[in-house]
């Protein structure tokens, strides 16, 4: 089977573009034809497909001029290079099916249109709730953005959410989620979706044991969202533990400031993947006290194969994957419960090692590489009526030893 992958960016700024990625290998390594739409830059990862210029950047967005930014505006309610682009990849590479993933802003809704033109079935993947609210972040249903600071990046998320309702959503054959509980909030607002827990890599040797680790590890973007200010008031509350935080992002300064006034509380800064799967293996817990209805993310599976139990808040896919594999605590938001389940995972040697094992078990059992290529080949036939053998991929065995 050939299957196009369309997606913002060609090498990894986050959990969505590394899952591409990981698919593209994913995919190959079981047979199949893979080529990608994205944006270009000369550190891509993706090789094979169509690469378009990348305008902007979040970094940069900020400091572009007037006009520059309403040229980016525009390109993003219709990028006229995605589309030929698109239609000249579609007509060389003849995909079976179009896998989409995230669009906006870069691509536009274009290479939506252009797999429409041609023909070629759609499958979707909804990553966030864009196809639902203006912000990505909210699932309520809230057709006006107000989340962003900056009016005119609210007033374009706006514009963008009526174009991907009106434009978008009405041509896809089929929706994928990353978690159940994504699943039916997309349910409640009109679009069916079938849920597909997001996979990592199986790990092939023993994790560390309890004797080995130390402390709490939260690990993620730095925002008020992903609740960087409880773990912050969590090292504050219970001294004895030894609280580290690794990542970047808007609240980077603060925690920055925090660690160095709070002795238990340390800032490790950004790191690799690599350097993130290491301190996930020396940690007793994992801590994720989302604040939004976070739909499945990838820290919470790395942290699952290295044998880590995690501690989050009851919001969803998040504490669906937790409270499915047992590998963890699922709490209400009150810092009191933060601190006393953190404090009780990092102390109790024998709830820690049940959930320890429960955690690798889930990540070969429900979030393995094999698991996920089951489910997607299953949409892709779904919308295409040809069956596509799920071979046993090599990602799933001997890839990282644990």
């Amino acid at each position: 089977m050939r299957i196009l992958l369309v997606n913002n960016f060609s090498y990894v700024t986050g959990g969505v573009d590394r899952h591409c990625l990981d698919l593209a290998a994913l995919l190959r390594d079981a047979g199949h034809e893979v080529a990608f739409l994205a944006t270009d830059a000369s550190h891509r990862v993706a090789t094979d497909g169509a690469f378009v210029p990348l305008l902007v950047t979040n970094e940069t967005r900020d400091g572009l001029p007037l006009l520059e930014s309403a040229r980016v505006a525009t390109r993003a309610t219709w990028n006229r290079t995605a589309y030929a682009a698109a239609r000249r990849l579609i007509d060389d590479f003849a995909p079976d099916v179009v896998h989409l993933h995230k669009l906006y802003p870069h691509l536009s809704c274009a290479p939506v249109i252009a797999a429409r033109d041609a023909g070629v079935p759609i499958v979707q993947t909804a990553h966030d709730y864009e196809f639902l609210s203006a912000n990505p972040f909210d699932h309520t249903g809230a057709t006006v953005d107000h989340a962003q600071t900056r009016l005119r990046f609210r007033a374009l998320n706006t514009v963008l959410f009526e174009i991907r309702k009106l434009r978008h959503v009405p041509l896809v054959d089929a929706w994928v989620t990353v978690s159940q509980a994504m699943a039916d909030v997309y349910a409640s607002h009109g679009i069916a979706a079938r849920p597909v827990p997001n996979f990592t890599l199986v790990p092939t040797g023993p994790a560390p044991r309890f004797e080995a680790r130390s402390g709490a590890l939260y690990a993620g973007r730095l925002t008020v969202d992903k609740g960087v200010d409880d773990i912050i008031s969590l090292a504050r509350a219970v001294p004895e533990l030894d609280i580290r935080v690794a990542g970047f992002g808007p609240l980077a300064h603060r925690v920055s400031r925090a660690a160095s006034r709070i002795p238990n509380l340390t800032y490790l800064g950004f790191l690799s993947l690599e350097g993130v799967q290491e301190e996930l293996r020396h940690s007793r817990v994992c801590l994720m006290p989302s604040r939004w209805e976070e739909p499945g993310p990838l820290v919470a599976l790395e942290a699952m194969a290295a044998g880590t139990p995690i501690v989050a808040y009851d919001h969803g896919g998040l504490a669906e994957y937790v409270r499915n594999a047992h590998a963890g605590r699922v709490i209400g938001t009150e810092p009191m419960a933060l601190a006393a389940n953190t404090a009780f995972l990092c102390t109790d040697v024998e709830e820690w090692t049940k959930m320890s094992a429960n955690a690798m078990a889930a990540i070969h059992d429900t979030h393995s590489p094999d698991a996920y290529l089951r489910e997607i080949l299953a949409v892709y036939a779904g919308v295409t009526g040809r069956p596509a053998p799920a071979h046993g991929s090599r990602l799933s065995r001997a890839v990282r030893a644990a």
